[in-house]
């Protein structure tokens, strides 16, 4: 992976998943093994899913209702992914390119944050079971604000905590709506190229 030059920003703000720890085919895996066991007909693709790097779950279900004539309560999809990403989650690895970046922005001491439109518990569990949780003073999540990506509000909140001026920070993402962000916010973005996500989902074994 290329990367810019980190001496030109005063912060760099990293999304989570996808961007700097591999969660996006077991979050997948979530959402299909609790549509399934919802009983919801639903054609759940990975290109789909991909698409919808960093938007809240309620939005993405709300998508999905709309467009299959489901009715789908959102709790109980939500305590499904839930049980199924805590089964899975301690097998998740980080991305290496990734964090030997953000191990690079740390020596030069720049100021770095994780801000993720996934959940607090999950976000933090990934960090930590990657061992790379410390590298990050400021983590920002989707309860932390009122609108998640591809609205500014997770990257302005994480530029506000560090200190910093948003038009001064390099925000890394792998998926469209966080490119988005971080171009609504002010922001410098760099486009980290998604593992995954060309061709098809390569298998997972799911325990």
């Amino acid at each position: 992976m290329v990367f810019p030059d980190p001496s030109r920003f005063d912060a760099i703000l990293f999304d989570c998943d996808g961007t700097l720890v591999d969660t996006m085919p077991l979050f997948y895996y979530a959402w299909r093994d609790s549509l399934e066991r919802y009983g919801a007909k639903v054609d759940f693709r990975w290109d789909y899913f991909c698409d919808r790097g960093g938007q809240r779950t309620e939005v993405t279900l709300n998508e999905i209702c709309a467009s299959s004539g489901e009715r789908i309560d959102e709790e109980t999809l939500l305590r499904h992914q839930r049980d199924f990403i805590a089964a899975h989650i301690g097998g998740v690895v980080a991305i290496g390119p990734v964090v030997g970046f953000a191990e690079h922005c740390r020596d030069l001491a720049k100021p770095l944050a994780v801000a993720s439109g996934g959940y607090r518990e999950f976000v933090h569990q990934s960090l930590e079971g990657t061992k790379i949780k410390s590298y990050f003073p400021v983590i920002v999540t989707c309860e932390d604000v009122e609108h998640t990506k591809p609205a500014p509000d997770l990257f302005l909140l994480a530029a506000k905590k560090l200190g910093v001026v948003p038009r001064h920070c390099l925000v890394l993402e792998d998926s469209p709506l966080g490119i988005q962000a971080a171009s609504a916010a002010g922001m410098a973005s760099w486009l980290v190229p998604a593992i995954h996500r060309s061709g098809a989902l390569p298998e997972v074994k799911i325990l």
